[in-house]
């Protein structure tokens, strides 16, 4: 009998995956035995992807292009067992934010999640439903066509100052969700929602504040209220990303799941 959450023989996509969330959630994957492709803006592969036989990479993809989504998806043989759109941006807006700024936080965050997402769903409608034993005996789990994991945030439950653009983006990424759910029943499309998280992009979102700038100010009182007393690590993340591409979350769809130490 295979372990809980054990993804052997399950092939997964993960946009975003050299740095952050992504990164995590692919080590994740790969350590349950999962084979996973990856589709990354950046030019490099990560020093902790390098040299494994189970980690497909697609540098230099941008979701923002759906041709770039439909070569990246067509690379995977055989069945799509998972996506995860953990590709995205921040950065600073302050109280009035630029045209620039909103155009291109929507493309990365809603664009480029609408089309990875709607090109997965499509593959994922041609395939076969499975089911999987569950962990007590004799008892069997519908797993279904596949499962999409959107990353959102928790921008996408409440505003936040000076991200007003972000904010935008992140709503309409669980807006997305929670459609594609009723719309394709065969599969589950879930969204995890992070709180302050420890990656790259949190960081360069900080320094490029100016000083002084009043999204500074809101950053710091949301980590000084987390209940848990730090910022997530980008594993803590994973682990809720994990678990919606599982068979535990069999029955699961539609759904937002706050992952921010405690936060109310």
């Amino acid at each position: 009998m295979q372990p809980p959450k054990s993804f052997a023989g399950r092939q997964i996509a993960v946009t975003g995956g050299c740095s952050g969330i992504g990164l995590a959630v692919t080590r994740t994957l790969v350590a349950l035995g999962a084979t996973v492709y990856v589709a990354d803006i950046s030019p490099r592969i990560p020093d902790e992807l390098k040299g494994h036989g189970n980690v497909h990479i697609t540098l230099l993809c941008d979701i923002t292009d759906r041709i770039a989504c439909q070569s990246f998806l067509a690379s995977i043989p055989g069945r799509l067992d998972g996506l995860v759109n953990s590709a995205g941006t921040a950065r600073w807006e302050g109280r009035v934010g630029t045209d620039e700024v909103f155009h291109r936080t929507m493309d990365i965050n809603v664009t480029g999640t609408w089309n990875m997402a709607t090109e997965a769903l499509a593959r994922m409608s041609t395939q076969k439903e499975i089911e999987a034993s569950g962990i007590v005996s004799g008892s069997i789990r519908s797993v279904g066509k596949g499962s999409i994991v959107n990353v959102g945030s928790g921008a996408s439950l409440r505003g936040v100052s000076g991200l007003a653009a972000y904010t935008a983006s992140k709503h309409a990424v669980l807006g997305l969700t929670r459609s594609w759910a009723r719309d394709f029943p065969q599969m589950r499309v879930n969204l995890v929602a992070p709180g302050a998280t420890e990656t790259p992009l949190v960081a360069a979102t900080l320094v490029g504040a100016p000083v002084g700038d009043p999204s500074v100010d809101v950053g710091v009182a949301q980590v000084a209220s987390i209940p848990k007393g730090r910022m997530a690590y980008a594993t803590d993340i994973a682990d809720a990303i994990v678990f919606f591409l599982s068979d535990e979350s069999s029955f699961i769809t539609g759904q937002c799941l706050p992952v921010n130490g405690g936060m109310v």
